[in-house]
Parts: structure tokens; C-alpha cells; sequence
């Protein structure tokens, strides 16, 4: 376990982040990938299979009553221990991602972002991330993890 939570979770979050601080949210998502992890390997105790010859059929079984967020947790242990052959080619399929299914109208958009451009109410963060989701569909959580360095404001207010 020791090996895949460092040599592989750390190390692989760490090169996302590209030299940011590893944060509380990348620490939830690599805690529960080490949960996950284990969860699934005591369950094999349980049955008594050992995880060089656990199934498919065993695998789905046991995916059959999770949660999505268990199988994407999950996920990251099973390649891993399909890469470095602790285990037989084993695959747990993605997340189906749903199309978007509610749509503005150009007119609405074009008001919405004239309100994030101009309104003195609105603070600069939240005018900044509307103003990224309405002209390139930026997604909120994405603009939420931007650098003040990476967005500037001009002495009049004007976003940069």
C-alpha cells in the first residue's frame, strides 16, 4: 500500500500541480484513493482471493453496489496494480459524462456579461469567473484554482 500511496498518488498529484503547494483538496482526493484502496483489498481478504488472481467478474461484483466517486477512486489503485503486474488485467469503466441539457439564450448571455464587466457591486474574483464561464465556458471549480498572478485588474477597475 506504502508504495502505490507515495511512488504513485503523491508523486503523480505533485507533477499536476506543477510546483503549487499540495493543498486540502488534493489531500482529500488522495486520502480517499488510499481508502478506496484499502477497502478493496480487505474486501478481497474477506473472499479470500488473492489480488494476483482476482477477476474481472470478482472486480464488477463488488463495483456492482458502489458509489461513482468509489469506482473513480478506485480506479488510480487498479491500474496500478495492473501496471507492475500485482494483478491481472483488470478495468473499471468510466463515468458516463453527461452532455449539458440547459441552455441561455445568446441575449441572456450577452446581459450576463455585460453585468460582470460593468457592476461595482460584484467583487473582482466574481466578476472574473463569470466572465470566464459565459465567453469560453471555463468551468467554476477550474477558475476557482487561478493565481491572482494569472488574472490582473487595471488601476481603473478594467479586468486584465
Amino acid at each position: 500500500m506504502a508504495p502505490f500511496a507515495h511512488w504513485d498518488l503523491i508523486h503523480r498529484r505533485r507533477r499536476k500541480l506543477r510546483g503549487q503547494p499540495f493543498g486540502r483538496n488534493a489531500a482529500l482526493i488522495v486520502r480517499g484513493q488510499v481508502k478506496a484502496a484499502a477497502s478493496f483489498l480487505t474486501w478481497l481478504d474477506e473472499q479470500d482471493i488473492p489480488l494476483a488472481r482476482v477477476g474481472q467478474g470478482d472486480l464488477d461484483r463488488l463495483l456492482d453496489g458502489c458509489s461513482i466517486h468509489v469506482r473513480d477512486r478506485l480506479r488510480a489503485f487498479v491500474r496500478f496494480a495492473v501496471a507492475r503486474r500485482l494483478a491481472p488485467p483488470l478495468a473499471i469503466p468510466g463515468t458516463p459524462r453527461s452532455e449539458p441539457s440547459v441552455f441561455i439564450e445568446e441575449i441572456d448571455r450577452a446581459a450576463q456579461l455585460h453585468i460582470c464587466l460593468t457592476a461595482t457591486t460584484m467583487s473582482h474574483a466574481a466578476r472574473i469567473i463569470g466572465a470566464l464561464a459565459l465567453l469560453v465556458g471555463v468551468p467554476v471549480d477550474r477558475s476557482l484554482r487561478l493565481a491572482r498572478t494569472q488574472v490582473g485588474v487595471t488601476g481603473d477597475g478594467e479586468v486584465a
